[in-house]
């Protein structure tokens, strides 16, 4: 067999890079990649180009532990991950975690496609995770994710939520927080909101900020700020690189809302809607 020598006779040693393969969540048997079935973490790793994960398998795994979905490094595709088929946590005792992790090196993105919603359930709060980084990491959410107080994450480059609420109260307790965490752009949708029911939700914006829905953090703190210290802010009409219109400031419903940095560098608008 063959090796890989990332080591250099002079400057920095090199970084292996393996070409990853697509990772499909459907209702269909698992092929092209295998779960570890480890603990706390059952890991699903693809072995070949456009890998299939049973969606069943990961809803039975969640019950009891976490489940990470990863592109691996053997195949010759980008690296994606797309959610086909519905998730559901619908049994077992505490807090588990669904994390989708696309190819970190080919910038692999996330696809939660319509019909395919993710979602805890009473009594069975669920972590999501959509860990997306690199160049053209995007996250597109297709379908609702509703966490039943567990917390929400996504990073990347780009968020849009087209037909995907997202939700992440619990009643009668503070629901989970919501944070996303975006190198460029992110694009709330109408008629997909954010609700956190107590909360706190947090907004990293790389470059523009647009937003047709409402968000709804009950008794939290709503935060929008740039994700670098270089991004200017406009508030209402003015002018900015990060600009957040007054529509989008009414639309939101939080104990206080903050835009910009939290540290000495900006001050926080209070609001209360």
């Amino acid at each position: 067999g063959g090796s890989v020598d990332t080591s250099a006779p002079v400057g920095n040693a090199g970084t292996w890079l393996l070409d990853p393969s697509n990772v499909d969540i459907t209702s269909a048997a698992t092929t092209n990649g295998a779960f570890d079935n480890g603990s706390p973490t059952n890991t699903f790793t693809s072995t070949s180009n456009t890998a299939i994960a049973d969606a069943g398998t990961i809803s039975a795994a969640l019950a009891n532990g976490n489940v990470n979905i990863t592109t691996g490094s053997a195949g010759s595709q980008a690296g994606t991950i797309t959610v086909s088929a519905p998730v559901t946590r619908s049994a077992g005792t505490g807090t588990t975690t669904l994390t989708l992790t696309p190819n970190q090196v080919t910038g692999g993105t996330i696809t939660i496609g319509v019909g395919a919603a993710i979602s805890g359930s009473t009594d069975h709060p669920l972590n999501v995770s959509l860990a997306a980084t690199g160049v053209g990491a995007t996250v597109a959410v297709g379908a609702p994710i509703t966490t039943f107080g567990g917390n929400f994450t996504s990073t990347g480059t780009t968020f849009t939520n087209l037909g995907g609420a997202i939700d992440t109260s619990s009643s009668p307790t503070t629901g989970g927080t919501l944070t996303i965490d975006q190198t460029a752009t992110v694009t709330l949708a109408a008629g997909a909101p954010l609700t956190s029911n107590g909360g706190a939700v947090l907004i990293k914006v790389g470059s523009t900020f647009a937003d047709a829905t409402s968000i709804n953090a009950g008794t939290a703190t709503v935060t929008i700020q740039p994700k670098f210290d270089a991004t200017t802010i406009g508030v209402g009409t003015n002018g900015g690189t990060l600009i957040i219109t007054k529509a989008e400031i009414a639309a939101i419903t939080a104990a206080n809302l903050i835009i910009g940095s939290t540290d000495r560098k900006s001050t926080p608008l209070n609001s209360s809607h």
